[in-house]
Formats: C-alpha cells, structure tokens, sequence
C-alpha cells in the first residue's frame, strides 16, 4: 500500500494533491476489498477441500516437500480466511444491534444505576467507631 500512495504523483497545492491522494487510496482500498474479500466463502471452500486432499494424500503416502509445504500454507490460509469470516460477522452483529438496538436496554441501565445506588459507600469508620468522616 506504501508504494501505491508513493506511485501517486500529482503537481498542484498541497491541499488538492491531499484530496486526489485520499480519492485514489479510496480507489485502491475498494480494489483490495473486493478482491480480497469478496467471496470469500468459496475461497474458504476452496482452501478446506485442497487441505482436506492433502490430508487424505498423507495418509495413504508420504508427501513430497512441496506438497509438505502446499499443506503449511494452506492450513495457514484457513486459519486467515475464518479469522476474517468471524472478524467480519462480529462486525455485522454489532451493527445490526447499533441499527435495531436492544429491547432490554432501557431495563438493564435502570437495573445497573439501582444496583450502583445500593453498592454506594456513604461512609467509613477510622479508628475511632464513633466517630464517622464523609467521603466526598
């Protein structure tokens, strides 16, 4: 990405080769997120069953160092693309609560604000019992 925003040249001011930067980061970033997003439950189906032949290959022979290496990467692959799978869903999730919201919201605050009250400490004893200091 460093050498994309290096590649972009543009002669004007410094406030409008800003702008024409960011619009071109924006540009590229969307190309990435589309080619590296996008589809990615087939990517993911893809890596899982070249794994799983692999598998089922190391157990009937042994594999060759590229194969050996063919498995390393894709087990990593696996890993990355469910990483991303969940990354992503959690951040679907936590939209679609912000957008609806919770029904219960309203209820756990007042719970939480009386819990808060009853948990307050108003005074403690030092040394002397009958003697009490306010804390403030």
């Amino acid at each position: 990405m460093k050498e994309k925003l290096i590649s972009f040249h543009i002669d004007r001011w410094e406030g409008y080769v800003l702008k024409e930067r960011l619009k071109l980061i924006k540009g590229s970033l969307k190309e990435w997120h589309q080619s590296d997003t996008q589809n990615l439950e087939a990517k993911f189906i893809k890596a899982k069953d070249r794994l799983s032949s692999l598998d089922v290959k190391s157990e009937e022979e042994e594999l060759e160092d590229e194969e050996m290496e063919e498995l390393h990467s894709f087990l990593v692959v696996v890993l990355s693309l469910s990483k991303l799978h969940y990354g992503m869903q959690w951040q679907k999730s936590s939209l679609n609560w912000l957008k609806e919201g919770d029904p219960n919201t309203q209820k756990f605050h007042a719970c939480m604000s009386s819990r808060k009250r009853k948990n307050n400490i108003i005074s403690i004893l030092v040394n002397d019992p009958r003697r009490r200091e306010l804390i403030e």
